[in-house]
């Protein structure tokens, strides 16, 4: 809302209109014999200037409320009248002033693939892609079709209709997927699973859930005992590197996804494909590039041109057979080559002008000389490239073990904006102590904002900071990394003080301690790593003071305990993950605080829950809850396992046994999501309808209900749909 004091103008304009009389009467300050005013009037005009403003600005914006983009939430229902479209929920404002504002747009393209993709951007928020299954069924070839070898498929080169060519590693990797080139039997079954997919009037709906987040200038850190071998997780995990979405949103240049343009995780074959179109102009490129080739060797590269080829290895086989005096087969020239011919439609040209770019002591290292490949086990990067990328377990070997300064830009793949990463937060408080570079972090200013403005690894200076208004930050679009080699010890020495983090990334198995008296601790969009699925090396938040509000938003936690002589009257947990668990099977406890009220809203608790009282709504615990004032409180719409002890059960269901989750692991983009499939208890168990946990808010099932609403209305007559959670 703007700030446009209307609300203290009506008042005052009110206020000035009641007789002085009255006004003295209402205000009069107390004595012994008489209780003076109690501002009972000024608070009844308090009430009325403000419905008075809110009056104004409606009249304000009469103009605005005439047009979708501008209008308030109310005023999209009869903007929508007006152009006769299929109202979607009011809980999905987002997706209902899209679709109004684009109702025309879809009519007129009605039924084409172009709209029935932008349906899933539009309404569900989601990357996607659409398959017209009928396209992917192996059928006689006639002489009415075009000719099969040009418009082979651009991975497999297998043609439409055609055998599948079993000695594509590539193809295979694709061929369960929205992009496979193998074809098919029809199956004319119901869709149910995998079966029933393959026919004419099926059309597939590929939905990517997860978000791609790009991470700027981050600075991998060196693999323990590999000479010159570093990963992009500060704790060594195996996490994958994530394409981002770069579709053209332009309707004359539309053309179905490829591979690396959906946010999905890159494959070791994905960053590897490259296609190489020889041309004139790029051997003149080339030569170029290299000045010291003879007039013979200019000549024999000459003989390449106008050729296409489709790996790296085809392209060295060339120049080897073109080489008449045996000197062109060369890692300088081929590398010349490859730079000046690659085609910007490929995997490796794509990932490595857009989603990965690594710097290291020399500069930018450009894509002919970056290889991706298995470092499972660290091998050795083949001779003429100067590193070679793992991006399925996140991880770079150089060439030599010079380069010790190596950056990188990166994206991750995330479920949504919980936790710590670069997605957009709330406006931030300016900052007064702006920290950089990396390394150990400078002794905090108290009373001060201190603000984290790189994406780097940092590490405290000070066990213990003495706290008494502190603010401690990430900047806007960045995701620091605190490692903490001993415990963080935050203490006070005054009952007023406040506490906040902001934006951080803990990890390396310690706690982060709280001592003294705080007025109030908030921890929001931070990320307390809890490691690894082994036992104990997570970041553990041990409150040994007396806190009086402990608030954490939109977190992801590992173990929270409350010390036995600390007094926390008010846990507030909203939008987290809280994992406590230390293995598959659930027997950590993640929240200890039996003399403490906890209130959870939309919150997944991984573990046991120890508490005094509770207040709960949409929470998903796979831990056993033990409340020991079950008269106080209510569980609402939330599941916890079966032997739990809970206050005033409502619309609550039984957690199963089994992981509901995705995945497990912490550090993995998927982490804590819901699994595709699982119970519709967990799935739509919410208050409004929407899953249960800490991704509560982000209204999935109700995206997925108004995308398939508009499939329906936009889809061709006699299509069947089905959808299929890629991420």
């Amino acid at each position: 809302m703007a700030n446009d004091t209307y609300d203290q103008h009506y008042i005052e304009k009110l206020w000035s209109l009641v007789p002085g009389y009255h006004r003295d009467l209402d205000g009069r300050p107390a004595t012994t014999t008489d209780p003076g005013g109690r501002n009972q009037l000024r608070a009844l005009v308090e009430v009325l200037g403000a419905q008075a403003a809110v009056l104004r600005r409606s009249a304000d914006r009469t103009w605005d409320d005439q047009f979708i983009d501008l209008c308030d939430d109310w005023a999209v229902p009869y903007i929508g009248e007006l152009v006769a479209t299929r109202m979607l929920p009011a809980l999905d404002s987002r997706a209902r002033r899209i679709d109004v504002a684009k109702t025309i747009y879809y009519r007129r393209r009605k039924g084409t693939p172009r709209v029935l993709e932008e349906l899933i951007t539009d309404i569900a928020g989601w990357g996607g892609v659409v398959v017209e299954e009928f396209r992917r069924l192996g059928r006689t070839w006639h002489r009415f079709d075009q000719p099969p070898l040009e418009r082979r498929g651009p991975f497999t080169a297998t043609p439409p209709g055609g055998t599948a060519d079993l000695r594509s590693p590539f193809g295979a990797e694709l061929a369960p997927g929205s992009f496979s080139e193998y074809s098919h039997t029809a199956d004319v079954r119901r869709h149910q699973g995998t079966d029933g997919r393959r026919s004419i009037t099926k059309i597939g709906f590929h939905l990517y859930r997860l978000v791609s987040v790009p991470v700027f200038s981050m600075r991998p850190l060196p693999a323990g005992g590999v000479v010159a071998g570093y990963t992009f997780d500060p704790l060594e995990r195996d996490v994958p590197l994530f394409a981002g979405s770069a579709r053209d949103e332009q309707w004359d240049d539309w053309r179905p996804a490829l591979p690396w343009e959906v946010a999905s995780p890159i494959s070791c074959r994905l960053l590897n494909h490259a296609i190489y179109d020889v041309t004139p102009e790029s051997i003149a490129a080339a030569i170029v590039a290299l000045p010291s080739l003879s007039d013979q060797e200019k000549n024999d590269l000459r003989l390449l041109r106008s050729r296409v080829f489709a790996s790296a290895g085809e392209l060295h086989d060339a120049i080897a057979e073109a080489d008449s005096g045996g000197t062109l087969d060369t890692v300088a020239v081929h590398q010349a080559v490859e730079a000046a011919s690659i085609t910007d439609d490929c995997g490796k040209s794509a990932l490595l002008n857009g989603s990965i770019a690594i710097t290291d002591d020399a500069g930018l290292i450009p894509p002919e000389q970056i290889i991706a490949g298995d470092l499972s086990n660290w091998r050795t990067p083949p001779t003429g490239y100067r590193a070679i990328i793992d991006p399925a377990r996140g991880r770079i070997l150089f060439d030599h073990p010079q380069s010790r300064s190596p950056r990188a830009d990166i994206r991750i793949g995330t479920v949504g904006a919980v936790g710590a990463n670069p997605l957009p937060r709330a406006q931030l408080p300016a900052s007064t102590q702006p920290i950089d570079s990396g390394g150990q972090l400078p002794a905090l200013v108290d009373g001060g904002i201190a603000q984290i403005d790189d994406s780097l690894v940092y590490e405290p200076t000070a066990a213990d900071v003495v706290a008494q208004k502190l603010v401690l930050q990430a900047a806007e679009g960045e995701r620091p990394f605190v490692g903490l080699d001993s415990d963080w010890v935050f203490s006070s020495v005054a009952t007023s003080a406040e506490l906040t983090l902001d934006g951080l990334w803990l990890g390396g198995g310690n706690q982060v301690v709280l001592r003294g008296d705080f007025d109030t601790v908030t921890i929001r969009r931070c990320t307390f790593d809890a490691g690894t699925l082994a036992a104990g090396d997570g970041v553990t938040l041990q409150v040994e003071a007396n806190v009086a509000r402990l608030i954490i938003d939109r977190s992801l936690m590992s173990r929270i305990t409350i010390d036995a002589a600390a007094v926390v009257p008010t846990i507030t947990i909203t939008d987290s993950v809280v994992d406590g668990d230390d293995s598959d099977v659930s027997a950590g406890v993640a929240i200890a605080a039996d003399r403490s009220t906890l209130d959870l809203r939309g919150v997944t608790v991984i573990g046991r829950i120890d508490a005094l009282r509770m207040w709960a709504d949409e929470v998903l615990a796979t831990g056993t809850i033990s409340v020991t004032d079950t008269q106080t409180g209510c569980f609402r719409f939330s599941a916890a396992p079966d032997g739990s002890r809970l206050p005033h059960p409502y619309e609550s269901t039984v957690t199963p046994p089994a992981s509901p989750f995705t995945t497990r692991a912490p550090g993995q983009p998927a982490y804590a999501q819901l699994r595709a499939g699982v119970g519709v208890d967990l799935a739509r168990g919410g208050e409004h309808g929407s899953e249960l946990g800490a991704y509560a808010h982000l209204n999935q099932p109700i995206s997925y209900d108004s995308l398939r609403t508009k499939v329906e209305e936009y889809l061709p007559f006699g299509l069947v749909p089905y959808y299929v959670f890629a991420t």
